[in-house]
């Protein structure tokens, strides 16, 4: 099988073409070689995007890290199992455009490295997964699980790569996703507020307790 991928660098491809001469008496060669040498080179791809600002954490004007959180229950008895890490990356971005395409080329997502508690693991995590354009969480995953319940939580890199028809790849961006941890909040019975007109109460709800995160850990006022 011949080898059609041109490689970030390029490929120089060359041909020949050899003419005979097909009188048996002449003054001319017997036969002329023309050589022809090929420089191709992939096509420069540019990405004009907007972030969509509802969806990350800014450091100033930088754009750190598209959030991910659970999806949105259909319901309050959906059961725990319906608590899903699953959020579309292409809701990253307000505006995408990537110019440069030739028009014989497939997209996709790639998760290319993963954080665990901040610091990058090897290998990239079997748990964070990528289904279409999706970008999922399996929380059975032990160290899926080790992750988000570490301070620094869990983090993935994810490249949107087009492939060539030749097989070659081409990366035009990527971006760090955070996945963030839903809080639960936790409203204490048998308190009740008179209406103001009256005079009112004063609720004291305390702190310990009143959010949990998904482990049912207490979020605590410091």
């Amino acid at each position: 099988m011949v080898n059609c991928k041109i490689g970030a660098g390029g490929s120089q491809f060359v041909a020949t073409v050899t003419v005979k001469n097909k009188l048996t008496s002449s003054e001319y060669p017997a036969s002329i070689t023309f050589k022809f040498t090929v420089n191709v080179k992939l096509p420069e791809l540019t990405l004009d995007a907007t972030e969509n600002d509802i969806y990350w954490t800014k450091d100033g004007d930088e754009y750190k890290y598209f959030n991910v959180n659970v999806s949105v229950p259909n319901s309050v008895a959906c059961p725990a199992s319906d608590c899903q890490f699953r959020r579309a990356l292409t809701e990253a971005y307000s505006a995408y455009t990537v110019k440069g395409l030739p028009g014989c080329e497939s997209a996709r997502y790639k998760v290319i490295k993963t954080y665990s508690n901040g610091n990058l693991t090897s290998p990239v995590m079997s748990g964070v997964q990528i289904d279409g354009n999706y970008i999922t969480l399996d929380k059975s995953n032990a160290a899926v699980k080790a992750a988000l319940n570490s301070a620094n939580g869990l983090q993935a890199v994810v490249a949107h790569i087009y492939t060539m028809s030749n097989g070659d790849e081409v990366t035009v961006n990527e971006f760090m996703v955070d996945f963030i941890r839903p809080v639960n909040l936790n409203m204490p019975s048998g308190i009740a507020v008179i209406d103001a007109k009256t005079g009112g109460d004063v609720a004291d709800f305390q702190w310990n307790g009143l959010l949990t995160d998904w482990r049912n850990e207490a979020i605590v006022k410091r």
